[in-house]
C-alpha cells in the first residue's frame, strides 16, 4: 500500500528524495580524495560553503490544513504578491508528490500543501512583508520582535561557526521567507502553518544543501549530508540498526546514518525545541524511536536487496564486503545488502 501524505512525513519525504535523486546527481562528481563534491563547471574546484548547488533543484513547501492554501487564492489576504498561483494538484501518496515535485522543479516560487483535502499547489512569489492591522497586537509584536538568528543555530550557515547569531542577509530570500511566514501565518490564524525546504546552498565541505523543517518556533529540525572523517570501525562498531538493516548512531548532536559505505557518506539529523534562551539541540538519545525509525527508512534503499548471486549478476563489478554479520555491496551507494547469521553460514559462495 502507498504512503500517504500529511504534513507529519513531509520531513522525510524530502529527506527520501534528497537522498534517492539529488545525491546520486551529485556523486558524478564526487572526489574521494577529500571526500567533496566538485563545481560541475570550474575546473579543479570544489563547491565552498554557501555557494548555490546548481546540479539538483530545490523546493519550499508550506503545509496546514486548509487554512492557508485558502488564503493564498483570496487577493485580499495579500498572500501572494500579483496574485501568481497554480491550480491546486491532487497528491494522496508519496508517489503522487514525487511526481509532482520533479514536474514542477524548473519553476521558481514555492508550493503549498492542503492537508485536509490532500491537494498541493504552485505560487510564484509570497509576500514576505504582509499588512498587519494596527490593533492585532500579536501580530505587531511578532513582526517588531522577529529575528531570524533567535530562531535558528549559530552554525546553521556555517558548519564550524560555535557562537553569535545567523545574520539575516546570511541566508537567502526563500530560508528567510520559509521561517518568517512559518512563524507570522501561525499566530495570524491560530493554526501550525509549517514550511519544509530543500535548500541548494551548500552546507559543510560537503557540497550539498540541507532539508530544514520550520515551525511557529523557529527552525524544528534539519538533515546534511557530510563525509564521516573518523575511523569508519568507530561507526560500525557502535552503530544500531534499522529494521531495514541501516546502520546509524545516536550523538549527543542528533542522529547520524550511513548513506554510502564505501564513500564515508552519512546523513547528521538534528532536532531543536524552544527554550528560555533560544533553540535548544536535543541529545541523539532523547530523540524518539519512531522518528529514528523513519528517517532510517528514508535514507534506505530498497533496490539494492535482494539475493547475492541476483546482485552480483546486475552488478558484476562490484564486490562484497563483511562487517558486524552483514554483507555489503562494495561500489555502489546506500548501504546493507544482505543479512547473514552470525557464523556467515548464509553467506555462500563468497
Amino acid at each position: 500500500m502507498e504512503t500517504e501524505v500529511s504534513k507529519e512525513n513531509l520531513f522525510e519525504f524530502l529527506v527520501e528524495h534528497h537522498v534517492k535523486r539529488n545525491l546520486p546527481k551529485c556523486l558524478k562528481y564526487f572526489d574521494p580524495m577529500v571526500g567533496r563534491i566538485k563545481h560541475p563547471f570550474k575546473k579543479n574546484c570544489y563547491i565552498p560553503e554557501k555557494q548555490e548547488n546548481s546540479i539538483y533543484k530545490g523546493v519550499l513547501i508550506f503545509a496546514d490544513g486548509n487554512v492557508f492554501s485558502s488564503a493564498a487564492t483570496h487577493k485580499e489576504e495579500d498572500v501572494v504578491n500579483n496574485q501568481e498561483i497554480g491550480s491546486p494538484k491532487r497528491v494522496e501518496t508519496k508517489k503522487d508528490l514525487e511526481k509532482y515535485i520533479i514536474e514542477t522543479e524548473e519553476d521558481d516560487g514555492a508550493h503549498i500543501f492542503n492537508g485536509d483535502e490532500d491537494t498541493i499547489l504552485w505560487v510564484g512569489m509570497l509576500n514576505n512583508h504582509p499588512a498587519i492591522p494596527p490593533k492585532d497586537k500579536a501580530l505587531n509584536d511578532y513582526f517588531n520582535n522577529y529575528s531570524f538568528g533567535d530562531r535558528v543555530p549559530s552554525n546553521f550557515v556555517y558548519s564550524n561557526k560555535k557562537e553569535g547569531k545567523v545574520k539575516d542577509t546570511e541566508v537567502g530570500n526563500k530560508t528567510n521567507i520559509a521561517d518568517f511566514l512559518s512563524g507570522f501565518y501561525s499566530v495570524k490564524y491560530q493554526k501550525s502553518i509549517e514550511s519544509f525546504q530543500i535548500k541548494q546552498s551548500s552546507y559543510s565541505d560537503f557540497g550539498m544543501g540541507k532539508v530544514t523543517h520550520f515551525t511557529k518556533d523557529g527552525l524544528g529540525e534539519e538533515f546534511f549530508f557530510k563525509t564521516y572523517e573518523s575511523d569508519m570501525g568507530n561507526f560500525y562498531e557502535n552503530a544500531d540498526h534499522s529494521e531495514e538493516g541501516v546502520e546509524y548512531l545516536k550523538t549527543s548532536e542528533g542522529i547520524e546514518v550511513l548513506i554510502d559505505r564505501e564513500r564515508k557518506i552519512v546523513g547528521t539529523y538534528r532536532q531543536y525545541e524552544k527554550g528560555t534562551d533560544g533553540l535548544k539541540l536535543i541529545d541523539g538519545a532523547h530523540i524518539p524511536e519512531d522518528k529514528i525509525k523513519e528517517l532510517t527508512r528514508a535514507c534506505y534503499h530498497p533496490s539494492r536487496v535482494g539475493s547475492i548471486e541476483d546482485n552480483l549478476e546486475e552488478t558484476p563489478h562490484s564486490s562484497l564486503s563483511i562487517s558486524g554479520g552483514r554483507i555489503y555491496r562494495v561500489g555502489l551507494p546506500l548501504g546493507p545488502m544482505y543479512e547473514v547469521d552470525k557464523d556467515l553460514a548464509a553467506a555462500p559462495n563468497l
